[in-house]
């Protein structure tokens, strides 16, 4: 089975047919991958498989209407494509995208280019039996026999919930109670400790991932405990079938010498419990939430946000997924709570920890500095030792 997509016209009359996806998916995958990684990307050296909605927590079908092409999704049977790509024998990348996300620039390329292109109002995404040999191309590329889509699209459902219910409203009464939520209290002023920065775990070591300027322009800096960073980054074993992730737990302060920005010390990664995921996505239940909150109760600390694995080498362009911020942005509310993100790659299972904090309408990369064993990684504005703070109550933190 192959992927392709169909170009229609008013009346759904097709303009081009069975456009092969990789050439299409290729603008997309350029974008995301490193230099040294585009110089040598062929066609042939992607595979795209769609994928359909797997479960209530997924997000919703792509957008009606693309930015770039302007075109509508119809018959939008599939939510996403699976994209990998394999160079020389190693997979450098494989995840997966809204279907709008990952085609957009190419439909894009081919309207400017295409004489049919005024005629065009929309595509469509199928599969088909055929060799992709035999499907239209936007640049002449040589077929590849594609992988099953049972070897790609391994998945560990999220276990059902155990004690919901559906609670129906009725419109015609109001509700005899409100749920709002509770003022987060500001965290108490501090500033960096002293303590030289442990460079082994340091992910702008590698030559793949940009730099992070210093300074107060990042609304979260993490400090990152060495034994914390050693786990993700060296002893904690991860799938290498599917995304696995959990909990970062820790302390919150404001920075003393920047207010408006905060020092995340994070303690703890505690993997999440009763979780679902696939090679895809990761993804929380109730249930996660609440073995966390139980085992906050018997520690110190708080929650600090969240971490999860892609499986594919890390690379400057491409951070968190159009799936991941949706996630965040809607689980973890408060504006300092971090994403930590950590790539495997397939091939030598080298590692590169990241972490990410919301600042407006986007997610942007935090600096973070690694605090060697038995070092204080703050420093009280008022010389004081820290008092923290235990886990909020449910209602005042989102789950």
């Amino acid at each position: 089975m192959n992927t392709v997509i169909d170009i229609l016209g008013p009346g759904n009359t097709v303009l081009a047919e069975a456009l092969d996806s990789r050439e299409v998916v290729m603008p997309f995958v350029l974008r995301t991958l490193s230099a040294a990684v585009r110089s040598r990307l062929r066609p042939r050296d992607i595979t795209v498989r769609p994928v359909p909605l797997v479960g209530p927590n997924d997000p919703d079908a792509p957008a009606p209407v693309l930015p770039l092409s302007q075109l509508t999704y119809r018959k939008a049977h599939y939510a996403y494509l699976y994209i990998a790509v394999q160079v020389r024998g190693d997979v450098v990348y494989r995840h997966h995208h809204r279907v709008g996300e990952a085609v957009d620039p190419g439909l894009a390329s081919w309207l400017e280019r295409n004489p049919r292109a005024e005629r065009a109002v929309a595509f469509t995404v199928r599969r088909v039996e055929q060799s992709l040999a035999s499907t239209r191309s936007l640049a002449s590329a040589p077929a590849r026999s594609p992988r099953s889509s049972r070897s790609l699209l391994r998945f560990r459902r999220a276990p059902a919930v155990e004690g919901a219910a559906d609670i129906e409203p009725n419109p015609q009464r109001p509700a005899e109670f409100r749920i709002r939520r509770i003022a987060e209290p500001p965290a108490p002023l501090a500033k960096r400790g002293q303590f030289v920065h442990v460079t082994e775990f340091d992910p702008a070591d590698s030559s793949c991932v940009e730099p992070i300027p210093a300074g107060p322009t990042r609304p979260v800096a993490a400090l990152v405990a060495e034994t914390v960073a050693r786990e993700l980054c060296r002893t904690r074993q991860f799938s290498r079938e599917v995304e696995e992730g959990g909990f970062l737990l820790g302390h919150v302060y404001r920075d003393s010498l920047a207010p408006e920005r905060h020092l995340a010390v994070v303690t703890e990664a505690v993997q999440a419990e009763q979780s679902g995921a696939s090679l895809l996505h990761f993804v929380f239940t109730g249930d996660s939430f609440e073995a966390v909150k139980r085992y906050l109760h018997h520690h110190d600390g708080r929650l600090l946000g969240w971490y999860h694995t892609h499986l594919f080498p890390a690379t400057a362009s491409f951070g968190l997924s159009s799936v991941d911020v949706p996630l965040h942005f809607t689980t973890f509310r408060i504006p300092w709570q971090l994403a930590g993100l950590v790539n495997i790659a397939p091939r030598t299972g080298e590692r590169v920890l990241r972490f990410y904090a919301r600042q407006g309408n986007a997610m942007v990369r935090c600096a973070h500095d690694v605090v060697p064993a038995g070092t204080d990684p703050v420093r009280m504005a008022d010389a004081e030792e820290p008092s923290h703070s235990k886990e909020p109550s449910h209602s005042e933190e989102p789950s």
